[in-house]
C-alpha cells in the first residue's frame, strides 16, 4: 500500500486479474467493507481508477503472485484473489491491521496502520515533485482539496528544498 496508495479495502478486494503486470496497471473497481465483509463499489466514483505499477511495485506484485501460488499448491486450495488468507479467502481487515501493528512495533519500534502506508505514499509522491492533482487521482479522491487537507503534510525533505530555493533568491546585490 505504501507503493500504490491503495486503501486497505481496495487491496484486500483485488482479484489476480486486477493486477496486470504486462500492462503495468492495477485496476481498482471494488472494495471490501470490513464490518460486513461484503464486496462492493469503491468509496467514490473517482475511486474507480487504474494505478500505474512502477518497477518497485512490479517486483512486489510478482513476489505476491508467486507466494499465493505456492501457498495454494501447498495448502490445496484455488483462489482468484491477489491476496488471500491460508484458506484462499479474503484477508480479514482486523487481522491484517493487528499483524501490521504488531510487526511494525517489533521491527520499527512504533506501530504502523494501513492508513499510514497510504499517507506515506502520498507524502513520498509530493516529496518527489508530483502535483497534488496527480496524487489526488492516484489516491482516488474526488478533488485535490481532499488530498491537501488529509494527506499532504510537509515532509522534511520538501521543507528543506523550499528553504534552499528561498536562500537562493537575491534581491539586493
Amino acid at each position: 500500500m505504501s507503493l500504490s496508495g491503495l486503501r486497505i479495502g481496495e487491496a484486500i478486494a483485488l482479484n489476480a486479474q486486477d493486477v496486470d503486470l504486462k500492462n503495468q496497471v492495477i485496476h481498482i473497481n471494488k472494495t471490501i467493507f470490513p464490518a460486513s465483509k461484503e464486496i462492493g463499489p469503491p468509496k467514490t466514483g473517482s475511486s474507480i481508477r487504474d494505478i500505474h505499477i512502477q518497477p518497485e511495485l512490479a517486483k512486489v506484485c510478482s513476489e505476491i503472485f508467486l507466494y499465493t501460488k505456492q501457498e495454494a499448491l501447498f495448502r490445496g486450495y484455488r483462489t482468484e484473489l491477489f491476496l488471500s488468507n491460508t484458506r484462499g479467502d479474503y484477508i480479514s481487515y482486523l487481522v491484517y491491521k493487528d499483524v501490521l501493528k504488531k510487526t511494525s512495533l517489533e521491527v520499527l519500534g512504533f506501530e504502523v496502520t494501513p492508513h499510514m502506508l497510504r499517507h506515506t505514499h502520498a507524502s513520498l509522491l509530493l516529496a518527489k515533485g508530483m502535483s497534488v492533482d496527480s496524487i489526488s487521482r492516484r489516491l482516488g479522491h474526488e478533488d485535490s482539496q481532499i488530498t491537501r487537507q488529509i494527506y499532504l503534510h510537509m515532509t522534511s525533505e520538501l521543507k528543506r528544498q523550499e528553504e534552499e530555493k528561498i536562500d537562493s533568491i537575491r534581491l539586493i546585490i
